[in-house]
């Protein structure tokens, strides 16, 4: 084999050994991102969420039957009910901070129906209104909707 040949071969390989490296980044790329757990994680990262905060999380993941726990991040009525469930008592400051940061809702008092209404406030861009003793979370806009057309809802925040 001439040098030239040689030479020939090893860029060859070397390109070839190149194009392989690139698809399987690419591929390796695509499955993290099509991974919800991956995105868990880095949620969990992004927040700070501290250890017994992301084992909150999994925990009203497991009660609610979600397959993984980015939901919560999106829904705060799986916060809003764990506020008001009498068994996760000892969880309730876990669940205001979590509240507070993830949805910048705050919530007041020990999470009783006595609680609902004047003790429930909003920060951000949702908004919590009580509803038959319960809480639900509606968008902002949804109130100043409903405000403006001259209906009786009242927006806390």
């Amino acid at each position: 084999m001439t040098p030239y040949a040689v030479f020939l071969a090893a860029a060859a390989t070397v390109i070839v050994g190149l194009l392989y490296w690139q698809q399987r980044r690419r591929k390796r790329a695509e499955w993290e991102l099509n991974d919800p757990m991956a995105l868990v994680q880095e949620l969990y990262f992004v927040h700070q969420l501290s250890e017994p905060e992301k084992n909150l999380m999994k925990e009203l993941a497991e009660q609610n039957a979600l397959p993984n726990p980015l939901k919560l991040f999106v829904e705060p009525k799986f916060l809003l009910e764990a506020w008001e469930d009498i068994a996760l008592a000892p969880e309730r400051p876990l669940v205001r901070r979590l509240l507070s940061r993830l949805f910048e809702i705050t919530v007041q008092g020990a999470g009783t129906d006595s609680a609902v209404g004047s003790n429930v406030t909003t920060l951000g861009s949702g908004n919590v209104s009580p509803s038959a003793g319960n809480l639900s979370a509606r968008p902002l806009s949804d109130v100043r909707n409903s405000s403006a057309g001259g209906s009786s809802a009242q927006s806390t925040g």
